[in-house]
C-alpha cells in the first residue's frame, strides 16, 4: 500500500516536472525563434524571418511581440495587406492584455495604422483609409477620431460630385460669366434658386470647389461666414454665410496670387447688386493691395476702398472714394489690422469716433463748404466680408 502511495507521489511529481521542462521549452523555443527572425531582418531576408515569426506564432498564439515584428517583417516586404491583417490578429489579443504590453502594442498599431490611412488618403482612397481606420478605432481615439474626419470628406466629395454632375450647365454659365468679367451676371447666378439647391446646400462652411482645374488661372465658388461686430451672434460666431465666386490663380486648390472674388451682397430688391475684392491673394485670403468694389444698380451707388490688406483687414493708408448719382466724395484714412485710426472725437455718444474728413471730387459740390465726415464704431474691425477676422 506504501509503495502504490509513493509510485502515485512519484507520478505526480513526474508530471509538474514535465510540465515545467515543458513551460521552459516553450520560453527557449519563442526566444531562439525571436533571435532568428530578427538576425534574418537585419539580413534582409524577409521571406525567411516571416517564416520563422509564424512559427513563433503557432507556439505561442497569444504572444503579441510576435504579431507586431510579423508585421514589421510584412511592411519591410512591402506586402501591405498582410501587414494589415496581422496588425487586426494583433488588436483583437490586446483586447485582453494590460501594462505595458499593451501599451507598446498599442502605440505600434496607431502609428503605423495612421501612416497607411494617411497614405490611402493622400492618393484619394478614401473608402480603403475608412475601412483600415475602422479596425484601429477600438484601441486608438486618435484613429476614431481620424475616421470621423474621413466619413465627414467622404460625404463632402459625394455632395461635391452631386455638384459637379447635377450643376455643369451652371457651373459653365458661371465660368464665362467670370471670364468676360460680367459680375452683375455671376450675382445673378449665384443667387439664383438653382445654385441654391445644387451649390449652396451641398457646401459646408469654408467649402470651395474649383472649376474646371484646381492650379492656374480657375473660377472657385466659395461659402465663407461673414463677420460683423455690430451684428455678432455670440452662438453662431458669425451672423450669415457669405457665397461667392472667386477668379484668379489657384495652387493646389488655394487662392495664391492675384484673382478677384464676387461676394454675396446682394439683396433682393437690388437684383445684380454685388461687392468685389479685387487684389492679391495669399495663404487662401486677402493679402497685399487690392480694392474693395461696393456696387448697388437700382440706387445706382458705389463706393471703393482701396488700399492694403492683411488676412482681410484694412492694413495701411486707404482711399475711398463713395458716389452716387451727382454726389463723388473721397475719404483717405489709416488702418491697423482692421482699425481704422482716429480723426476725432465721439460725434453721437454711442462709442462711434471720426476717422475720416472727405472731399467732394463732384463739379456740383467741389467748392461746398465745410468737409462732411466719416465715422466708425469702437472696436469694429473693417476689411473683407467673410476673410476679415475678429
Amino acid at each position: 500500500m506504501k509503495k502504490i502511495k509513493r509510485t502515485v507521489v512519484y507520478f505526480i511529481i513526474l508530471l509538474l516536472i514535465c510540465g515545467c521542462e515543458k513551460t521552459k521549452t516553450i520560453e527557449q523555443q519563442i526566444a531562439e525563434q525571436m533571435e532568428l527572425g530578427e538576425k534574418y531582418l537585419l539580413e534582409q531576408k524577409y521571406e525567411e524571418a516571416i517564416v520563422v515569426f509564424n512559427k513563433a506564432i503557432e507556439i505561442e498564439p497569444q504572444n503579441i511581440v510576435l504579431y507586431e515584428r510579423l508585421a514589421y517583417a510584412y511592411s519591410l516586404q512591402g506586402n501591405e495587406e498582410k501587414m494589415l491583417e496581422t496588425i487586426y490578429k494583433g488588436i483583437i489579443i490586446v483586447q485582453e492584455l494590460s501594462g505595458e504590453e499593451r501599451k507598446e502594442f498599442v502605440d505600434y498599431a496607431e502609428e503605423t495604422l495612421l501612416e497607411i490611412i494617411e497614405n490611402h488618403e493622400q492618393k484619394g482612397d478614401l473608402d480603403k483609409a475608412i475601412e483600415i481606420a475602422e479596425h484601429g478605432k477600438e484601441i486608438s481615439e486618435v484613429i476614431s477620431e481620424k475616421l470621423e474626419e474621413l466619413i465627414r470628406k467622404k460625404k463632402a466629395e459625394e455632395k461635391r460630385k452631386y455638384i459637379f454632375e447635377e450643376g455643369e450647365e451652371l457651373l459653365e454659365q458661371l465660368y464665362q460669366a467670370a471670364q468676360n468679367e460680367d459680375y452683375s451676371k455671376i450675382s445673378l447666378l449665384i443667387s439664383s434658386e438653382e445654385a441654391d439647391t445644387i451649390i449652396w446646400s451641398n457646401l459646408g462652411i469654408d467649402d470651395s470647389i474649383s472649376y474646371p482645374e484646381e492650379n492656374g488661372i480657375q473660377m472657385q465658388i466659395y461659402i465663407k461666414p461673414v463677420y460683423d461686430d455690430s451684428v455678432y451672434d455670440e452662438e453662431r460666431g458669425y451672423w450669415y454665410l457669405g457665397t461667392g465666386v472667386y477668379y484668379g490663380n489657384l495652387v493646389n486648390g488655394k487662392k495664391e496670387g492675384s484673382g478677384w472674388a464676387i461676394l454675396d451682397f446682394a439683396p433682393e430688391n437690388s437684383p445684380g447688386s454685388y461687392q468685389k475684392f479685387d487684389g492679391e491673394w495669399k495663404n487662401n485670403a486677402p493679402n497685399g493691395n487690392g480694392e474693395l468694389i461696393s456696387v448697388n444698380i437700382v440706387e445706382r451707388r458705389q463706393e471703393r476702398i482701396v488700399g492694403n490688406y492683411t488676412d482681410g483687414l484694412e492694413n495701411g493708408h486707404m482711399v475711398n472714394v463713395s458716389s452716387k448719382p451727382d454726389i463723388v466724395i473721397q475719404w483717405d484714412y489709416d488702418s491697423i489690422m482692421g482699425v481704422r485710426q482716429k480723426k476725432g472725437e465721439d460725434l453721437y455718444g454711442d462709442g462711434s469716433y471720426v476717422y475720416s474728413y472727405g472731399i467732394y471730387l463732384d463739379a456740383e459740390h467741389k467748392n461746398a463748404t465745410g468737409n462732411p465726415s466719416a465715422s466708425v464704431s469702437e472696436g469694429v474691425k473693417c476689411g473683407i466680408p467673410g476673410w476679415r477676422t475678429e
